[in-house]
This record gives C-alpha cells, sequence and structure tokens, in this order.
C-alpha cells in the first residue's frame, strides 16, 4: 500500500497493513530529522526560549499493539523551568493539544516547538492549506489569536526526547497527565531526559502523528 492510497484514496485497510505503512513513514521522516542532525555535525539539546516567552515542546507517539496514539506536552520558561506538563491519550493532534496547553495557561508569548517538521512548516505556512490535515491545521490557526506573539519552531529529535517520552510512557501505562509546574516520576527518571529539566511496551514514535 502506498502513503497516497491510504491518504488519498481512503481504502479500507487491515491493522497490519496500516502498522507497516506508519513504520515505513516513520523511516521517510526521521530521514529528514537525519539530514539535519548531519548538518550541524552534533546532536541538539533543548533550548531555552528568550525572556518573557513560554516554550511549549509537543510530540506524538503511537502504540502499535493498542492501535492507539498518543501527545505530550511540556511547558517551560526561559529558565527553563517547567510550568505544566501534559499527556493525552487517543489524541494524535499533538501540536494542536500544545497550543491549548497554551491557552489554558494564559500565556502571552508562546513558541511552540516540536520534531515534526511537516507539521511546523504548515503551522507557519501563510497561504491557505490544501493537505489532509488541513481542518487540525486552520484549527491551530484559529487558536494563536489568543496569544500576542505565537511562532512555531522545529526541532530535532534529539532535543525533543524527554517530551516523546512523557508521550510513550503515558501510553504504556495508559494514563493521562497533567501537573503544574511537575512531571510524572517516571518522567525524571527516563533515560535521554536532559540536565535542562528542572522538576520533578514502548510507543513507536511517528511525526505523522504530530498533527
Amino acid at each position: 500500500m502506498s502513503r497516497n492510497q491510504l491518504i488519498h484514496e481512503k481504502k479500507s485497510s487491515s491493522s497490519k497493513d496500516i502498522s507497516d505503512w506508519i513504520l515505513r513513514y516513520k523511516g521517510e521522516l526521521d530521514g529528514l530529522v537525519t539530514m539535519v542532525r548531519t548538518k550541524s555535525g552534533e546532536q541538539k539539546s533543548w533550548k531555552p526560549p528568550v525572556e518573557s516567552y513560554i516554550k511549549i515542546n509537543f510530540d506524538g507517539a503511537f502504540d502499535l499493539q493498542q492501535n492507539r496514539p498518543g501527545s505530550g506536552m511540556v511547558a517551560r520558561n526561559s529558565l527553563g523551568e517547567i510550568l505544566a506538563s501534559k499527556s493525552v491519550l487517543h489524541s494524535s493532534h499533538a501540536c494542536l493539544q500544545a497550543v491549548l496547553l497554551g491557552i489554558h495557561l494564559g500565556i502571552e508569548s508562546v513558541v511552540i516547538e516540536g520534531d515534526s517538521l511537516i507539521v511546523i512548516k504548515k503551522c507557519k505556512a501563510v497561504l491557505p492549506n490544501k493537505s489532509k490535515i488541513r481542518a487540525i491545521i486552520r484549527d491551530i490557526h484559529q487558536h494563536c489569536g489568543y496569544f500576542q506573539r505565537i511562532s512555531f519552531q522545529f526541532t530535532p529529535r534529539s532535543a525533543n526526547n524527554p517530551t516523546h517520552s512523557l508521550a510513550t510512557e503515558s501510553l504504556k501505562k495508559g494514563e493521562e497527565v497533567y501537573l503544574n509546574r511537575g512531571v510524572p516520576d517516571f518522567y525524571t527518571t527516563s533515560r535521554g531526559n536532559e540536565k535542562a529539566m528542572k522538576p520533578g511496551l514502548m510507543g513507536v514514535h511517528v511525526d505523522f502523528f504530530g498533527w
């Protein structure tokens, strides 16, 4: 099955077909991230936003065994302090969830950051979006009016691993999380959490589910 058949022709498919397609698509998009890493010559780490801005990182994950998506978001200030962390099960719209979290927190100036290059590009685009996810992008743009200033920023996977850990661990435990000024216990002990983080069944990461 080709990606165009799955997305555009809406052909019915078995769970195995969908799972195989997801893994192939993951490989394609991981290649884009690898290109960015190669150009820089090094693994990038999370960078704080400028003063007065809050950065919300988002990521999506998919549990192939349970056939369900999940999203993770972490909001941090210019000092790297965590203002809130949240995970949502059965939601593949991680970027939209990040925007909604910013609105809930009453943030005025926000940077929405994720490692889904396709999603970030569509969110930054000025021209009308004609893709399959146009409804989600439209919702994101409509909610931008709640902020005084908002920007969308791509970051390599190496700088977004902690947020991915939140999404995958929530899927693994089957639990949604929302914490003010903290993160779940499993998050602080997850391998790959960078030092910049100041607290508190592996899912398969697929940029397709960052929408």
